[in-house]
């Protein structure tokens, strides 16, 4: 099921991403960077497991940033990472969002399906993009809740 990740997922979510981290992919997060936002990230679970996780980081003003996507393989046939995203979208629309940001190195095709475009770096609020890592050579992609149908 998918549903709301509660403050005893944090290991679990952390565990789900490290492979990720290791390999470059994902940005790594403290646990107390996932507790702090932990209305904001959603789980897959199945049997009392959590196969999939990712997060909304909120950037100030209307924007936000989709993070941490991760879907244990057997899971990511079954579209779970993609459910995650639609369902993260539509959270940040119910919170008012406009803008939703995605930085990636490996997953564009994947957030085109979903209506991300290429966006440059001016376009990242100012607080993520003094954040922003060169060395990671992420693509920008955004979409704009405004204009979703």
């Amino acid at each position: 099921d998918f549903e709301g990740a509660i403050p005893e997922d944090v290991a679990s979510i952390i565990s789900l991403m490290q492979p990720l981290v290791a390999e470059g992919l994902l940005v790594e997060r403290s646990s107390q960077q996932i507790v702090a936002a932990i209305d904001d990230w959603m789980v897959y679970r199945v049997d009392d497991t959590i196969q999939g996780c990712s997060g909304l980081d909120r950037l100030g003003g209307k924007d936000a940033e989709i993070v941490g996507l991760a879907v244990n393989p057997p899971y990511r046939a079954a579209n779970v990472g993609r459910r995650l995203v639609e369902l993260l979208l539509r959270r940040a629309g119910d919170m008012g969002m406009d803008r939703v940001f995605v930085l990636t190195t490996q997953a564009i095709d994947f957030f085109q399906e979903l209506g991300f475009q290429d966006a440059d770096l001016t376009a990242l609020p100012a607080v993520r993009r003094s954040l922003y890592n060169d060395g990671r050579g992420s693509r920008i992609l955004m979409t704009d809740l405004r204009q979703a149908v």
